[in-house]
C-alpha cells in the first residue's frame, strides 16, 4: 500500500470512528475541523465531492494551510481536530 492509499485510509478511518464512537443520534450533529496541505493526490477527490462528509454524516470544515508546521500548531492551539499533512 502506497503512502498516500495509507493516509487516504488513515484520514478516512479517523472520521468514521469519530461518527461511530457518538452513536447514530449525535453523529448527524459532529462538527470536525480538518485542516490540510495544498497538495496533489487521490484524497483530495474524495474531499471535493464530499465523500468524507457522505461517510461520516458529520459537518466537515476544511481549513487550508499553506505549511505542515502551520497544520501542526493549529492542532496544538485547538483550531482543528485533525491535521493532515506531508509525507
Amino acid at each position: 500500500m502506497s503512502t498516500i492509499s495509507r493516509r487516504i485510509v488513515l484520514l478516512s478511518s479517523a472520521a468514521l470512528a469519530g461518527a461511530a464512537f457518538l452513536g447514530p443520534a449525535q453523529a448527524d450533529d459532529l462538527k470536525i475541523t480538518i485542516g490540510y496541505q495544498t497538495v496533489v493526490e487521490p484524497s483530495k477527490v474524495a474531499q471535493a465531492d464530499g465523500a468524507y462528509e457522505k461517510a461520516t454524516k458529520a459537518a466537515i470544515d476544511w481549513r487550508k494551510f499553506d505549511s505542515g508546521a502551520d497544520v501542526i500548531a493549529a492542532i496544538a492551539s485547538g483550531s482543528v481536530d485533525i491535521g493532515y499533512v506531508g509525507s
